[in-house]
């Protein structure tokens, strides 16, 4: 079964930018590959499973982030990514959580229950009445473990 969990930028209500360059500072020497074709952007993140032996597991469990970019000002901007089966390492929900504290970006994922994850309460009034209205009020996160609660419960 698949589970993806979504992060977006808002300003006003519209699409939001941050520099690209700030995803890759947040997930930092996790990040092993990056492709960018056209308005699109893949990266992959690597984790190392420190209990790989004791559970024979694979030694590095690794994500793919599909990103949305846009150059503007001749920066490379990201408007929000999804990521496919998130991984269980804490190392990247602390990355997405410092993307959150920084941006006016909101985490989101489907399922019941609190599902709107944001940084900082400044975030809110960016946010689109629909997608309030869809998932529900935001939850203002200060650490990667409040991210984990909300999706565990």
């Amino acid at each position: 079964m698949s589970w993806d969990i979504f992060l977006q930028t808002h300003e006003n209500g519209e699409v939001g930018y941050f520099p690209l360059s700030f995803l890759f500072e947040s997930f930092g020497t996790a990040v092993t590959y990056n492709n960018i074709e056209g308005n699109k952007c893949c990266i992959v993140l690597e984790y190392q499973n420190p209990d790989a032996e004791k559970y024979n597991i694979m030694p590095t469990s690794s994500v793919e982030l599909y990103i949305n970019i846009e150059t503007i000002n001749n920066v490379i901007m990201t408007s929000g990514f999804s990521v496919n089966r998130p991984p269980g390492h804490e190392d990247f929900w602390q990355g997405l959580c410092n993307i959150l504290k920084v941006t006016s970006s909101a985490l989101f994922w489907g399922g019941e229950g609190n599902c709107l994850a944001v940084g900082r309460e400044e975030t809110i009034k960016h946010l689109p009445d629909i997608m309030i209205e869809s998932l529900g009020s935001p939850t203002i996160v200060s650490g990667h473990q409040d991210i984990l609660r909300m999706i565990q419960s």
